[in-house]
């Protein structure tokens, strides 16, 4: 009985000093699956981006991108732009390709993190608190 629990152990000892190293994880799938990585990258900022005008308008358009008028036909170019990157990010290959599809996923991201940030009505309500 007071043996079994010993033999276990020198058995898993032996497994695990033969078994392969696994390259399993996000970065070997992002590595591994160049092209998708890069499509929900970008999907990704545009979601962003998205959800980031559509909170922006919703408080006020004196802020937004576009104004009045053109906020979504902006949005609609620029995730064009974003997508069409891709496929001429994999033609150039490399560093260079990397960097211009996840450099124009990361900036849209960060563009609609901007638009999700403008408060119209926090600096009003901030405002009507402190005055006397």
């Amino acid at each position: 009985m007071g043996n079994k629990p010993l033999m276990f152990k020198k058995l898993l000892i032996f497994f695990l000093l033969f078994t392969l190293p696994v390259e399993a994880g996000p970065l070997h799938w992002f590595k591994t699956h160049p092209k998708t990585s890069k499509l929900i990258a970008a999907g990704i900022a545009a979601g962003v981006h998205a959800g980031g005008l559509h909170s922006c308008r919703t408080r006020g358009v004196e802020n937004c991108d576009g104004k009045y008028g053109e906020a979504w036909a902006i949005f609609g170019v620029t995730t064009a732009a974003n997508f069409v990157m891709i496929p001429a990010s994999e033609k150039l290959g490399g560093w260079q390709g990397n960097a211009m599809s996840y450099g124009g996923s990361a900036a849209q991201f960060g563009h609609g993190i901007i638009q999700w940030r403008k408060e119209g009505h926090v600096e009003t309500h901030l405002f009507a608190l402190t005055r006397r």
